[in-house]
């Protein structure tokens, strides 16, 4: 365990200690947090516990999952963004249409232009894909047109032609 005489500040050690402990949660603690809204919004039931269809949610669920995403596509924590674009990308592969997220897509195309990493550029890209907007994938293109050769440039005129 790390020292925390040495600190100056006490609670920036207690936060790094707790920020360790989480950081390999994290992934899963973001599923579970999602989870647990899916159950509290569906009907308690004295039957079988199912999970409910994309039909069955309120459409409150869809409106505010796009912006939770979005919230945390924004995120300063390069980890959280990473896990908020595979979620998107995964909730939009199964849901398609009926999961409203385009209020991610400014975070989106920002991140596409000049993320901190590739990683994080092909994950936007990616994203924006799986939502099929086609203003979006046009500011993409044009985007990606004016960038140097690269393997996100190749990757994105890939996305891009199987539009």
């Amino acid at each position: 365990m790390k020292d925390c005489s040495l600190q100056p500040a006490r609670s920036h050690c207690w936060f790094t200690i707790l920020r360790s402990l989480v950081t390999p949660f994290r992934s899963l603690l973001i599923a579970l947090f999602l989870a647990a809204g899916v159950l509290a919004l569906a009907p308690q039931d004295a039957g079988a516990q199912t999970v409910p269809s994309p039909e069955e949610l309120p459409a409150t669920w869809f409106n505010n999952i796009g912006t939770q995403l979005s919230e945390m596509i924004r995120s300063p924590s390069q980890g959280l963004r990473e896990d908020a674009m595979v979620l998107l990308i995964e909730l939009k592969r199964r849901h398609g249409a009926a999961l409203d997220v385009s209020t991610a897509t400014p975070a989106l195309l920002r991140l596409a232009e000049d993320g901190p990493t590739d990683t994080h550029r092909i994950l936007a890209i990616t994203a924006l894909y799986e939502m099929r907007d086609p203003a979006a994938l046009q500011a993409l293109a044009e985007q990606v047109h004016d960038d140097p050769p690269s393997r996100v440039r190749r990757y994105a005129a890939r996305v891009l032609a199987v539009y």
